[in-house]
């Protein structure tokens, strides 16, 4: 939804939500005992944002984003066997998922025709489940008695990135065009990096440019593959 009140200010309001699920349930009356077998893997995201924009003059804008995501990813499997006061529970689930909220302004400058400075500052929180595994057993049998209810594996982890930038793009004539800036990151309030980024276009009329770029990068986020459980599950870890 996108709502602008006069020409120098427009806000949009951005949302998603979905939700995928695998069920596989089986019932059975075998000796008397009542069985039921299920298998389940679900996963699903939940998306929202708010994007400000403010045309402050000819020359200057400002873009202002707050934003929410959160992935999660369970599978396990489930079997209960019931007769008269007698019952048997066995289930494993595993989960995992990672959520996030991010603040962030960026400025806009246009200085003069050919020459425009960019530069912005934010923050992003992140909150990882990293995959844990919930074991419940269950045995009323009479000399069985059992009731457990384990967690294995570390429940959450928690980062905070916080990054500033600035970068001028400037167009020299004769079809040359020179796009530089600075990037610096940091995790948790220190392992600052700088990421320079340098970037040079020549255009030979209308068909051909060559470009010529140069980048330094670091990154924070990291997704962890594994199929270890027999089926593909996606891990984000910091």
């Amino acid at each position: 939804i996108t709502h602008e009140p006069d020409d120098r200010n427009r806000i949009s309001l951005t949302g998603y939500w979905g939700r995928d699920r695998f069920d596989r349930l089986v019932n059975t009356r075998t000796g008397g005992f009542s069985t039921r077998v299920e298998e389940v893997q679900n996963w699903g995201n939940l998306i929202g944002g708010v994007d400000y924009r403010r045309t402050w003059s000819d020359r200057l804008t400002q873009n202002i984003k707050v934003g929410y995501t959160g992935y999660q990813y369970e599978v396990g499997d489930s079997e209960e066997a019931e007769r008269s006061n007698e019952r048997l529970i066995s289930k494993l689930f595993y989960r995992s998922g990672v959520t996030e909220l991010s603040a962030r302004t960026d400025l806009i400058a246009r200085l003069r025709p050919g020459l425009t400075l960019r530069g912005g500052v934010g923050a992003i929180n992140r909150t990882f489940r990293t995959g844990d595994y919930e074991i419940i057993l269950q045995d009323t049998r009479a000399g069985a008695e059992i009731d457990r209810d384990t967690t294995i594996g570390r429940p959450t982890l928690a980062s905070l990135e916080t990054f500033a930038y600035v970068e001028g793009i400037a167009k020299l004539g004769a079809g040359l065009s020179l796009n530089a800036g600075l990037h610096l990151a940091g995790l948790d309030g220190g392992n600052w990096r700088l990421q320079p980024r340098l970037s040079v276009r020549q255009d030979f009329g209308e068909s051909t440019s060559v470009k010529l770029g140069f980048a330094a990068m670091r990154q924070f986020l990291h997704l962890s593959v594994s199929g270890s459980l027999g089926l593909p599950n996606d891990v984000w870890v910091p």
